[in-house]
């Protein structure tokens, strides 16, 4: 399957946020997209996050650089296909387009289809039982 990788999963897992998250994604079969658009949202918020201060206050003191030099953001660059823009996105049906809100709907999703499952299970237990039970008074 296809996942687009979205910058607030970046800007999370820099944070200490869902980190597993991002984890669990380069070290699963997935094929991983992104594009420069998310590359630069990212390194906005890792400025901010790394230098403890806004971007814009980073570049007017030259600071941007040493930033970078020390805490060298490309290790986080694992994301091995990267696409032009959003056009192609659109284009390819087949990649999902991942954030943390979507991941939050699918697993509610997920846990209400088990919870209907276990709820299924439980009435066809029960019914059986009264089958059985029926079965018994009538004889």
């Amino acid at each position: 399957m296809k996942i687009f990788v979205e910058s607030s999963i970046l800007v999370e897992y820099i944070k200490g946020n869902q980190t597993d998250l991002l984890e669990h994604l380069i070290s699963s079969e997935l094929e991983l997209y992104t594009n420069a658009i998310v590359f630069s949202e990212f390194m906005f918020y890792y400025l901010a996050v790394i230098g403890e201060k806004l971007p814009l206050a980073l570049k007017e003191s030259n600071q941007i650089k040493r930033i970078i030099e020390l805490h060298n953001p490309t290790t986080l660059f694992t994301i091995p296909y990267t696409l032009a823009n959003h056009k192609e996105i659109e284009m390819d049906a087949k990649i999902t387009v991942l954030k943390l809100n979507t991941m939050n709907l699918r697993l509610s999703l997920l846990l209400k289809t088990m919870a209907y499952t276990i709820l299924i299970m439980l009435l066809l237990v029960m019914a059986n039982s009264a089958a059985k039970i029926m079965a018994w008074v009538l004889t």
